[in-house]
């Protein structure tokens, strides 16, 4: 792709690819990973329904963060103003209804499987795949989902594929934010006080 291209592509996705935003977001996910494996015991209000309100506040402390990092690309790189169209919230409306779909299915046809990683597996791999420019750490990710969806055919317990997915759901996190974000700075140049239109 030469770096026109890549121009193109960057400023078509640039809210999409400030990748810093999820970056913090993953880390109530790694945080709960290690309480349900046992490593954070020794942490006050982490009996009863304590751990869901420590996942709660450490949630909600991190949109605080991830909403700051919107401030720090506005400066570092300015602003694009993308045209709006019905693709984008059609194909997310899309992807909840077959993840909805996905959860509810267990319950009626149970399987080894887990449908909901696929479905996630497979939603990664589009999104690493669209624009015409793969995104690796998409499809990484999107095969360890997959990997992921087929643990309970090995006999895998539920206690630990309930510990891999909080690690999953914020390794993968932090991967696709840091991943964005480096494909992001090598394509922008900083700016200050510019408007990109």
């Amino acid at each position: 792709m030469d770096e026109f291209e890549r121009l193109s592509y960057v400023t078509r996705r640039y809210a999409h690819l400030q990748g810093l935003r999820l970056v913090p977001l993953g880390i109530p996910f790694l945080a709960s990973a290690a309480w349900r494996d046992g490593q954070l015991r020794w942490v006050p209000g982490t009996s009863g329904e304590g751990p869901t309100y420590w996942f709660v506040g450490l949630f909600l402390a991190a949109l605080v963060v991830a909403s700051a990092m919107t401030l720090y690309y506005r400066r570092r790189f300015g602003t694009v103003h993308q045209e709006r169209g019905l693709r984008g919230p059609l194909l997310l409306s899309g992807f909840l209804l077959v993840f909805a779909l996905s959860v509810w299915l267990p319950t009626i046809l149970p399987a080894a499987v887990s449908w909901p990683a696929i479905v996630m597996g497979t939603a990664l791999a589009s999104i690493g795949l669209s624009g015409g420019h793969p995104r690796t750490h998409y499809l990484a990710l999107a095969a360890v989902c997959l990997v992921f969806a087929t643990l309970g055919t090995f006999g895998v317990p539920f206690h630990v594929r309930d510990v891999l997915l909080d690690d999953l759901i914020g390794i993968g996190l932090i991967v696709v934010g840091i991943g964005d974000h480096l494909l992001l700075r090598r394509t922008l140049e900083p700016v200050a006080n510019v408007e990109t239109i």
